[in-house]
């Protein structure tokens, strides 16, 4: 009869375990086992600009706390916001699949109807970097100072051409911004990229770019001048350039665009934790530390409840901002 107990007990425990196993993995047991196999960071830039540059030694040191490794996905696109929208729209919020985000993500909502609400949609993970742009000139051009270049614009408004990377991009809104406040008019003329952007000043196609990580390389060739600092506090390079606020501009948006990681909504907080905490760490070694010298940025971290709040702020800033340079959405 014991016999016959304990062989009832153990199939019963046997089933049990089944069972068990059968059941679905719960958000805490995901969290416990997450990262056991690669993540995708997407990159929504062009190849070769300074945040991928950034972003792919950020990743390397990322695989070493992780022990998986980080890929980086490339998909360009749509003010660098077809990566997002995608990611929202498709992606599971499981952690694996995350992306870069910069501040077309907050500005494109006011130009375009777009797929993504950036208050709704997104987990925003850490914030890692921001950088210094700076209004550059040819070599040979006629102003020698910012000064000279204001006065200029001031005598003949519209008739000075300037090239941006394309509308509602980081290096459109900065020159917009000086535009607004000092009370100047250039001629827009929208580009494709940094790389074209660079090509047209040299080539003598546009006269002034607003520019960042790639003006130091014509610059030290001799090709270019720089004039003005398009933030309130100055990068490491060209110490006796003026600031905006050296200039009277105080700006309505953070022209420093601070940019970071996030992935979809609805990501469960433990993992959250997990992905901001691996990638801190790879943002505090020596190398992470390098590679934002070499682009001229600076290490803007920011917690996933810091980064949060800071788009929430974004959102309500750039409504304001795209009113104030009279853009209106085409919907």
């Amino acid at each position: 009869m014991r016999t016959i107990i304990r062989t009832v007990a153990g199939a019963l425990a046997a089933a049990g375990a089944l069972a068990a196993a059968a059941l679905p993995v719960t958000p805490a047991r995901a969290a416990d086992k997450f990262p056991s196999r690669p993540i995708t960071l997407i990159y929504p830039f062009p190849a070769g600009g300074p945040i991928d540059v950034h972003l792919r030694v950020l990743a390397t040191q990322a695989e070493k706390v992780f022990g998986v490794p980080v890929v980086i996905d490339t998909k360009p696109g749509a003010s660098a916001t077809l990566g997002p929208a995608t990611m929202a729209a498709t992606a599971k919020p499981d952690g694996y699949t995350i992306s870069e985000f910069s501040v077309g993500i907050f500005t494109v909502p006011f130009i375009q109807k777009t797929t993504f609400d950036p208050a709704k949609d997104f987990t925003y993970i850490i914030g890692l970097a921001s950088g210094h742009l700076v209004t550059l000139v040819r070599a040979d051009a006629p102003w020698k100072t910012w000064a000279d270049l204001a006065a200029d614009a001031k005598a003949r408004p519209g008739q000075i051409s300037w090239g941006s990377t394309g509308a509602g991009g980081t290096t459109h809104l900065a020159f917009e911004q000086v535009m607004l406040s000092l009370g100047l008019k250039f001629l827009h003329v929208p580009l494709r990229g940094g790389a074209e952007q660079m090509a047209s000043l040299l080539g003598g196609h546009v006269q002034v770019i607003p520019t960042g990580g790639l003006a130091g390389q014509a610059v030290d060739a001799g090709q270019a001048r720089p004039l003005l600092w398009l933030t309130t506090t100055p990068g490491t390079r060209y110490q006796n350039l003026p600031t905006l606020r050296d200039v009277g501009v105080e700006p309505m948006i953070d022209t420093s665009f601070p940019y970071g990681l996030g992935g979809p909504k609805g990501m469960d907080p433990k993992i959250v934790k997990i992905l901001h905490d691996g990638f801190k760490k790879a943002a505090d070694t020596p190398e992470h530390a390098r590679v934002l010298k070499q682009i001229e940025s600076d290490y803007r971290y920011m917690s996933s409840e810091d980064y949060t709040a800071f788009a929430q702020q974004q959102i309500v800033a750039y409504r304001k901002f795209m009113e104030a340079i009279g853009i209106k959405r085409k919907d």
